[in-house]
């Protein structure tokens, strides 16, 4: 494909990002979830829909086999992938930078979890949690606003990296769950990415030939902070 076309494509989506981001007010039946003007959109964006059947997996397991766990979402926004592994088993901590989203997902999950509203997980003990997964912004812009950092990751993605660093500092005793898109960011992830990681694709869906979505596993393995 074209770069031309990428760059055109790209263009598009963050348009309709900010637009539903800013503009639109949304309540989903399913999950019982209200999403504020000025938080990210969960209805219609891929990687939100393909992260969650993998937290609904996870629950699944959780819920089976007794575990209890640590979990944490970076960025959580309206908390609706909160609500694909919320269960009794499992302590939860949600962090988000926009204040907005903090009170958000307060609204929808806050007597269940704790919510942290601060740049990424920089007070977070490191190592605490067995899980840390994150949709993080993987478009190559530069936030204009605390809004569009949900979904700009930075000229040079500097803040898609420090997200799933932040991940990796939480959880590096476990598991990290992300998504990334080629098209969007401009990068295939693999485990040279970051050093001292195992990482696998495991679920990938493609968007008329133009986007690639994965949701990639990683596991801490090494030494590294």
């Amino acid at each position: 494909m074209s770069s031309l076309i990428e760059k055109i494509y790209s263009l598009v989506i963050r348009n309709i990002l900010s637009f539903y981001t800013k503009n639109i007010i949304q309540y989903s039946k399913k999950y019982g979830i209200w999403k504020f003007k000025g938080v990210f959109p969960y209805r219609y964006t891929i990687s939100g829909e393909l992260l969650s059947k993998i937290l609904s997996i996870l629950k699944k397991l959780i819920i089976e086999r007794g575990l209890r766990l640590n979990v944490i979402e970076i960025g959580a926004g309206s908390g609706i992938l909160l609500k694909s592994i919320y269960n009794p088993n499992t302590y939860l901590v949600a962090i988000d930078i926009s204040w907005l989203s903090c009170v958000n997902t307060l609204l929808n999950l806050g007597y269940k979890i704790d919510v942290i509203c601060g740049d990424s997980a920089e007070m977070i003990k490191q190592g605490k949690f067995d899980i840390a997964y994150s949709n993080p912004p993987y478009m190559r812009c530069r936030p204009r606003g605390i809004v569009e950092y949900s979904y700009c990751g930075g000229v040079d993605l500097e803040i898609y990296r420090r997200i799933i660093l932040s991940c990796f500092k939480t959880a590096k005793n476990g598991i990290i769950i992300f998504t990334n898109s080629k098209c969007l960011s401009g990068i295939e992830f693999s485990s040279n990415f970051f050093p001292n990681i195992i990482c696998k694709p495991i679920l990938t869906s493609n968007v008329i030939g133009i986007e690639e979505v994965k949701v990639h596993v990683c596991r801490y393995i090494g030494k590294y902070f």
